[in-house]
């Protein structure tokens, strides 16, 4: 395991840039100010991850990705070897991790930035299939020292018939649960994942609901509605052929 001092350089945004858009407390589904000003070469830079994590100067771009099957979406504990020891034995329903200078490429659009959220997923866990994939919102935390030097870009996999596996050792007890399975289980979820699942629970009941939901109504497509219902503009959706 690599101490952050061997990471290199991360992808980060200024505060200065985010106060113009609106610093974010907890979660929201209007991704799309954010996300331009993340793709955008004039606003985003490159900082060594070791000073990225104690500046507040800046905000590490971290893809925050939930893997969905049906009502569930696969979740995992955070192990003893994880890079940073602070968000260790957490539970979590997010995958990804830091951009790097190599993930940046002169493509326009949000190509470069999907190709870097794949990257980073693949790394900690073998996919076998992805039928589609969206962008429905930004998390932060500013109550923890971790928080207040990232923020996440929450994606949404559909992984309906994929099997999911651990690649790497600090990916532990992975498995499917409902919303309903983890808004009983908050005390052990990690910050950003406790603020998607109690915002669920406020918007969409019917993802709490005892009875399993019906195809029709499956966990990605109740979480994509949210953001086409919330959101302030529909800008963000990626569209990608159904594999």
């Amino acid at each position: 395991m690599k101490s952050q001092s061997e990471l290199g350089r991360v992808l980060v945004v200024p505060i200065s840039a985010i106060k113009k858009v609106g610093v974010l407390q907890r979660f929201t589904f209007n991704v799309d100010p954010y996300l331009r000003m993340i793709l955008d070469p004039r606003i985003h830079q490159f900082v060594e991850r070791a000073t990225a994590e104690v500046s507040s100067d800046y905000r590490q771009i971290i893809p925050y990705v939930l893997l969905c099957a049906g009502d569930r979406v696969c979740t995992y504990r955070r192990g003893v070897e994880v890079r940073d020891i602070r968000t260790a034995g957490w539970r979590s329903i997010g995958f990804g991790g830091h951009i790097i200078p190599k993930d940046v490429t002169p493509a326009k659009g949000a190509h470069w930035y999907t190709k870097a959220a794949r990257r980073e997923v693949c790394e900690e866990v073998v996919v076998t299939q992805i039928v589609d994939e969206e962008i429905i919102g930004i998390v932060s935390d500013p109550s923890s020292a971790v928080g207040r030097v990232h923020l996440g870009v929450v994606h949404i996999w559909d992984v309906s018939g994929a099997q999911i596996k651990a690649r790497e050792s600090q990916i532990g007890d992975i498995s499917f649960m409902t919303m309903r399975d983890l808004d009983r289980r908050l005390q052990e979820l990690e910050p950003w994942s406790c603020s998607i699942v109690e915002t669920v629970r406020r918007f969409a009941k019917p993802a709490f609901s005892r009875t399993p939901q019906r195809e029709s109504s499956s966990l990605f497509e109740t979480l994509f509605n949210l953001k086409t219902r919330f959101g302030y503009d529909k800008h963000s959706r990626i569209s990608t052929a159904k594999r």
